[in-house]
This record gives structure tokens, sequence and C-alpha cells, in this order.
């Protein structure tokens, strides 16, 4: 690793701009440190030991790390550097953080350096803590490996940099790259995971390619540090996503739930939150659950029809013969699910699919396919006909959907989509309906006419009604008694 001496060059004027909250901050590192320093739950011998991200960062601060035989300086001057210094430092600053040494208090003996992965993985899980605060910590360190490990292989440019392939003689689209690709991708994580591998410079061609990666430090940093992801802690960074959504299941998340009750995992819900419009990351509401609400398409199309924004979420049966994981995939309907006899919705809709493959190190993740403009074939709902399709599509074309739910509600299938420019979302064709779900992430907002008795324009709007009285004007409406207004 290289010399890392411009990290003991902060002015006291930069430390001098620790607030209180991150004064206090290092103060409950410090008992941190002082509590795990003797843990057994790390030893010389392990090669894969798992430290939190919080142990991570109270050793960073509160005992330093030695670089090339130089200190980075007093717990104040660390956590300065990680805050509020200048872009190059602050990086070298993460790069020490992410390869702390971790030593026991009983015989002071170096253990190796983390590794890469180790360091990406603690970073998910605190990320995924702060941001999902209402859910139990086993929930949420189910589905990290995955966010883990797209975090490593985020940009392909990166990739095959790091492997030695110039980066401008090829192409980075997927269908392109093929297994040249796949193979440097999985060579860099199997370095990644191994402790000392990453030099200073492939990590920094990482580090600059990585920008979902940078998001999740920053919030778990924030979450370490002000025990609720809500600061600005990065110089000239606003967290983004800083806040969950509110999850609302009615009564069907509790504290003894597991990742695996239902579609929603911690994980890939803050993913999806990243693709969503603003306005559709406030309260999500499990409006249906096919483990809940029983199997009913009746049901469904009540919960879903004219609402609002929806979410749908498909794990698809598994298959006999298979031995891969099941898929969850589904679709973002922007507009109003609303029956009609054909085309609707917005070119804010999109589909995505997650698959894991536990014995491909690479495979898996969330893939989101957005509008690509081809055409406006964003979403159909339709029931009770018999001359058109009966269901939910999204993308394609009538009968080779890019995803349909037939109204039977047992299967569906998945074609590839111009709209999206989106494969086959399941692992074939026709699927079967293990589980599905339907989240309201945005309620339409109704009219008054809609939700109660109608008001006129001048009962809504003082300010009209008196330019209207100041210019004489007569007010028919004042003359109409509240039972006799047309409804």
């Amino acid at each position: 690793m290289g010399n890392v001496s411009s990290l003991t060059s902060a002015s006291s004027d930069v430390r001098d701009k620790l607030s209180p909250d991150e004064k206090g901050a290092i103060e409950r590192l410090a008992k941190t440190a002082d509590k795990n320093s003797s843990s057994n739950d790390h030893t010389a011998d392990q090669d894969n030991y798992t430290l939190s991200f919080e142990h991570i960062l109270a050793r960073y601060i509160t005992n330093g790390t030695e670089i090339d035989g130089v200190k980075t300086g007093a717990a104040e001057h660390r956590l300065s550097q990680l805050l509020y210094a200048d872009k190059h430092t602050q990086t070298k600053a993460i790069r020490a953080l992410s390869a702390i040494h971790s030593t026991t208090e009983e015989n002071q003996k170096q253990l190796k350096p983390l590794s890469l992965y180790q360091f990406v993985q603690a970073t998910c899980t605190q990320a995924m803590a702060g941001f999902w605060k209402m859910l139990p910590a086993d929930i949420l360190s189910e589905d990290v490996e995955w966010l883990a490990r797209k975090c490593l292989v985020e940009s392909k440019q990166a990739i095959t940099r790091i492997n030695g392939t110039a980066a401008n003689t090829m192409s980075f689209l997927v269908e392109d790259v093929g297994e040249n690709w796949q193979r440097a991708a999985r060579k860099w994580i199997q370095d990644a995971k191994t402790s000392g591998k990453v030099s200073e410079s492939v990590w920094q061609i990482w580090w600059d390619n990585s920008p979902m990666f940078r998001e999740l430090l920053s919030m778990a940093l924030s979450s370490a540090i002000y025990l609720v992801p809500d600061k600005e802690i990065i110089k000239g960074t606003r967290l983004l996503m800083a806040q969950s959504p509110e999850i609302k299941t009615q009564g069907f998340l509790s504290k003894n739930a597991r990742a695996s009750a239902f579609l929603l995992s911690p994980a890939t819900g803050w993913a999806l939150g990243r693709e969503l419009p603003r306005s559709s990351q406030n309260s999500w509401l499990c409006v249906y659950s096919s483990r809940r609400d029983g199997r009913s398409w009746s049901t469904f199309q009540d919960k879903i029809e004219k609402h609002g924004s929806i979410l749908v979420l498909i794990r698809e049966t598994r298959k006999p013969e298979s031995t891969a994981e099941p898929r969850v995939f589904g679709a973002y309907f922007d507009a109003d699910i609303d029956r009609k006899p054909g085309w609707t919705g917005n070119s804010l809709n999109f589909l995505f699919t997650h698959a894991i493959d536990r014995n491909d190190i690479i495979s898996g993740g969330l893939e989101v396919y957005r509008s690509s403009g081809f055409n406006d074939h964003y979403q159909y709902f339709n029931y009770g006909t018999k001359t058109l399709p009966n269901g939910l599509g999204a993308g394609g074309q009538m009968g080779h959907f890019g995803l349909w739910i037939e109204s039977a509600f047992v299967s569906g299938s998945s074609d590839s989509a111009a709209t999206f420019e989106s494969g086959q979302l399941s692992s074939s064709r026709d699927f079967g309906i293990d589980c599905i779900e339907a989240w309201l992430v945005r309620p339409t907002e109704r009219l008054d006419e809609d939700v109660g008795a109608q008001k006129s324009v001048l009962e809504t709007n003082a300010e009209a009604a008196a330019l209207l009285e100041l210019a004489n004007k007569k007010f028919y409406s004042k003359t109409v008694p509240p039972d006799q207004v047309k409804k």
C-alpha cells in the first residue's frame, strides 16, 4: 500500500469542523473498540474473519492504522479525514479504512488486513441497517451478499482495465463481452476476497467506477456516526435516499419475520427504491400478498386498480429439474393501473429481474430495464373479455409481453420486449407463480368529488372568491343548497 503521509497534514481548521455529534461518536466508537478488542470472533488462523462496519470504523478512528510506518494521527483528525477533507486526501483515508489490520488485545499479534470483499460486505450490511431501521438484524444480513458482489462488478469497464484489457478496444454491452468479461469478473472477485491482494492503483480504478458503493459507504458512515443516516457527511455531497420509505405491511411483518417471509427483501427494496421517481419513495404499503391474502385474482385486481403507482413482484415456481434458485422479477407501474382494451401507462414504468445462483459468484443481483422509446406499450390491464387477453402485462406485444400475469392467476410468461429493451425475466418463457406481491408506492390524489361532497371552485379558493366580490360579480353557487349540487 502506498505512503499516506498526507493523512497527517490536515489543519486544525479541518479538525474544528467536527460537530458535537461527531465528537460524541468518537467516544462511542472508542467504547466499541474496547469492547471488541479482545473478542474471540476472529483469530490469526482465520482467513475470513468477520468484523462489523462499526468495529472497522472504531479501530480506524480510535486505534489508528499504520501504513509504511506512518500513523494516521489523532482520532479527531482521522474522522475529519473521512468526513471533511479534500477529495484526494479523503480517498486515501477511505482506502486506509478499507484495509485496516485487526489486532487482539491479548497478544497484539497483527492479523491480515481486511480483504476488499470483507470491507464491502460489512459496508453494505451497515448501510442497510441504517436504511431499514425498523427491520430485525437477521433479515438485513440474509440478502446482502448479492449487493456486495454487485458493488464489486458494477463497472464492466473497470473490471477489464483491472485485468489488463484495453478499455477502448472492447464494447461493454453484456452480450458483446461474453466469456471474456465473465472470466475477468471472477478473477477480480477472487482477488477482492484475498487479503492484501488489491493494490492501491487497482483499488483506485474500482473506487472511481463504483458510484453505487460510494453511496452505500456514505450511508454506512452516516449510520455508524450519527446513528441515523440523515447528515451531510461528505463535503459537497448530499446523501441520496438517506431515509427509507415508511414500510406498511398491514400486520404481515413482525419482529419474528424473516427475509423469506416476503419478496421485497431489504437490499432489493433499497436497489428498487433508487430506480423509482422521488415521489414514490416516501411510503410503501403492501396492498396484496398471495401468502397473506390467498391466491385470488379478484382481490389482486381490487387492490391494484386505480389506486396509484404500483410495484409488483413475482417469484416463479421452482421447476423440478432445476437446481437454480427461483427468480424474483416484476414491474413498476407509474400511472394508475386502469382497465382498458389497449396500452396505457408512461415511460417511467420499468421491468426488473433478480436472479441468484449461489454457485456462480458473479451472477444474480437486480437488473432494471427502462423505457427504450421504441413504442408506448408500457402497461396493459383487462379482464372479463372474450376477445382480448385477460390479465396484467407490461411491454412487448399482445401475446408476447415483456411480463404477463394471466387472470387465472396461476401462471404467466415473459418474452424479450423492445419497449424496455428487456430480455426474458423468468428462467423460462412460461412460469408458474409461487408468490406474488403488490406494493402501493404512491397513492393517486383524488379530487374532493371523488371522496366526498362536491365543492365549487370558489369554496376551495378563497382568494379567487375575494377578487370576484371586489368586482361585484354574482356568486350563483351561493344560492344553490348543498344538497342540490349535482354529484
